[in-house]
């Protein structure tokens, strides 16, 4: 093996044995030489600012084990670790590294002097770092140890400053980072501060009612500006996050204020009230009376309807259905014909509430009718034609003569039932004998029930009659 060389060199050893006959024998063996660990390490910089991160070249050779120590502390076994980190200020370290390999080699060991300075600390406050109206003036106030110089970059693109505690300008909106840079004049500290500015919220609305009766829908329209959240108190205990909300109110408040919160970047916000806003009346309940009923019959052809209606009410409109309306609050009305009515009241309240109600009334009877037959036969088969019997309805009162050619009274009636129809016919007898045949006279007087009076019978062409011709055919 060449002298002073560690690298693994194989090479054989030979016994020769002789013994005293002359006789030999020989023995060969192979030897290798294992090579020893280097420990060989270089720092990049042997001094700097605590707390300083080692920047370390591992150099050394025929080694596969490492044992770092920072002042006698085992501090990595890595190859060439990048974590090792001197913490205290203005110290001397001592850096060793121990270096073995598999063959069990004896170790090496080498050390390296590392020396910290001490770091100043940069550090400054301001009155505020939050703007919500679009600008923010920063008068900043240095707190800085152990610096002699100082930079400011206030992240706006503004150049950089180098006083002590400057102030400073935000003229618009945005995220902005305050960086302080402090330095000793070898050692520097950087200290930032984030600047938050927003657009000042402006929060406004409008609805599309603002006073209605009962139960109303309103729909809100949002004019909120530089506002992304909104926050709505409709007043009755009730929120929203919505928008452009829908609400429903009832009557049971009456009046509500309404309250919107704008919130724009930032937790920036405003707010707005408007007071009394929405008014919601009570309605009017509508309701009335038919007096004497709601159902008469003719001759009685009025009806009084009392208002029972409930409510502040200051307007009646009654309707009668006959075309005839009313604006009295417990009116009265007379009507023409009989038939069915359909009578309406719509009752308003001073807020301008309404309600209506719609009942029947009802007359019952038909206009009286009075016919007289021109003839009638005794013998005849049918019944109607047995006697002299005028048809009729709704007769009040009612009287029926019948005379012969000369003048004289053979018969006379003035019965009725009770729809006012006549029931007694004549049979065509006189004193219970049968009378002859030929041409009689008969007079009749009637009223009917709606109170007007018959005005006779029409034949053809010719006026009204209360007198006129029968004839009995035997």
């Amino acid at each position: 093996m060449p002298a002073g060389s560690s690298i693994p060199y194989p090479f054989t050893v030979k016994l020769i044995a002789l013994n005293i006959l002359g006789c030999s024998d020989t023995a060969e063996a192979i030897i290798k030489h294992n090579p020893l660990p280097v420990a060989r390490f270089e720092l990049k910089s042997n001094t700097g600012c605590a707390p300083l991160t080692l920047d370390i070249r591992n150099s050394s050779k025929y080694a596969d084990s490492f044992l770092w120590y920072l002042d006698g502390k085992l501090v990595s076994r890595e190859k060439e670790p990048s974590n090792i980190v001197a913490n205290r200020q203005d110290t001397t370290y001592t850096v060793r590294l121990i270096v073995s390999n598999k063959y069990g080699c004896k170790v090496d060991t080498i050390d390296k002097i590392l020396t910290t300075f001490p770091k100043p600390k940069a550090y400054f406050s301001i009155a505020d770092s939050l703007s919500c109206n679009g600008k923010l003036e920063v008068q900043t106030k240095n707190l800085s140890e152990r610096a002699i110089s100082y930079q400011w970059d206030f992240g706006d693109g503004s150049p950089v400053v180098t006083g002590a505690s400057p102030s400073h300008i935000y003229g618009k909106p945005g995220t902005y980072y305050l960086r302080l840079t402090a330095s000793d004049g070898q050692c520097g500290d950087v200290f930032k501060r984030t600047i938050r500015i927003s657009s000042l919220p402006q929060a406004a609305f409008t609805s599309d009612v603002q006073k209605g009766c009962g139960l109303i829908g309103v729909t809100f329209e949002n004019l909120s500006i530089n506002a992304s959240c909104y926050l709505w108190d409709f007043g009755d205990g009730t929120f929203s996050t919505e928008e452009n909300p829908v609400h429903r109110y009832t009557s049971d408040r009456s009046i509500y204020n309404v309250k919107l919160t704008a919130y724009g970047e930032f937790g920036c916000y405003d707010e707005t009230v408007q007071t009394q806003y929405i008014k919601v009346s009570q309605p009017p309940i509508a309701n009335f009376e038919i007096l004497p009923h709601d159902i008469i019959k003719i001759p009685d052809f009025t009806f009084s309807f009392g208002n029972t209606s409930e409510g502040k009410v200051n307007r009646y409109e009654w309707e009668f259905g006959d075309g005839s309306i009313s604006s009295e609050e417990s009116p009265s009305h007379t009507y023409r014909e009989p038939g069915e009515y359909k009578v309406s009241l719509i009752v308003t309240t001073e807020a301008g509430c309404s309600d209506t109600l719609t009942k029947v009334a009802r007359i019952e009877g038909v206009p009286g009718y009075l016919y007289v037959p021109s003839g009638f036969e005794p013998a005849n088969m049918k019944q109607d034609l047995k006697t002299f019997l005028p048809k009729g309805s709704g007769i009040a009162t009612y009287s029926l003569k019948v005379f012969n050619k000369w003048g004289q009274l053979i018969w006379q009636t003035d019965e009725l039932d009770d729809q006012g129809t006549p029931t007694e016919g004549w049979d065509g007898n006189i004193g219970g004998s049968p009378a002859p045949q030929g041409v009689y006279q008969w007079q009749i007087e009637a009223r009917f029930i709606e109170g007007s009076e018959w005005k006779g019978m029409k034949y053809n062409t010719g006026p009204r009659r209360t007198v006129g011709s029968i004839n009995l055919i035997r």
